[in-house]
């Protein structure tokens, strides 16, 4: 059977759920379709509204998510101040991992900032398929990976850089952050009050607008 047909029978299987796990389970970790229809019954969808908090500190993290559609942020509290720590926009990996990988309770939250729909890969359903072929343990090494990579530059880049080339950064990653994230909670990931990020929009603008 040619490779298009079996996507296009996967694709009547599995619905629009494919869209999301295709482009990462098979595009970037390198699943066949057949180790991906093996993954996939396993997989859950879960309709998120505005505001909803998927994990707060005390819990233990029981999933692996993907995110379909919607904005996500991750923070902690410190002497009852929100601080945001990460946020997921389509395609992202979504997990409190650490807490994922020993079971034990995390000190985070995640939270939606739109609706959003999101793809989750239970803790226990994982096991079973890592148990049962050792070709699924490409899927937690990317996971791994990725968000270690991820970590390490947010670490670097709030140790190195100035917030304004914090922003233009976050901003590169993000180029739809500003309509998708309140200013506040941008603020808050930059480690910067809402009026210095004000002031670092106005400068932007300023400095483009002179060398245009």
């Amino acid at each position: 059977m040619k490779l298009t047909t079996q996507r296009h029978l996967i694709t009547i299987k599995f619905e629009h759920q494919l869209t999301i796990l295709e482009s990462i389970l098979i595009d970037k970790i390198g699943l066949t379709f057949e180790e991906f229809s093996v993954v996939n019954p396993f997989v859950q969808k879960r309709l998120l509204k505005k505001k909803e908090l998927i994990i707060k500190a005390g819990d233990t993290c029981s999933f692996i998510g993907f995110l379909e559609s919607g904005t996500l942020r991750s923070y902690v509290l410190k002497n009852g101040a929100e601080f945001n720590v990460d946020f997921y926009f389509p395609g992202s990996i979504v997990s409190a991992y650490t807490s994922f990988l020993e079971q034990k309770p995390t000190d985070g939250f995640i939270q939606t900032i739109s609706e959003s729909v999101l793809y989750t890969l239970p803790y226990s359903d994982f096991q079973i398929l890592l148990k049962q072929d050792t070709r699924y343990y490409k899927i937690a090494r990317y996971i791994a990976e990725t968000l270690f990579i991820k970590k390490c530059k947010r670490e670097k880049s709030l140790l190195m850089d100035s917030a304004n080339e914090r922003y233009k950064y976050l901003l590169g990653l993000y180029p739809t952050i500003e309509q998708d994230v309140p200013q506040y909670h941008i603020a808050s990931y930059l480690g910067i009050k809402p009026e210095s990020l004000s002031r670092i929009k106005s400068l932007t603008y300023i400095n483009e607008k002179d060398g245009s």
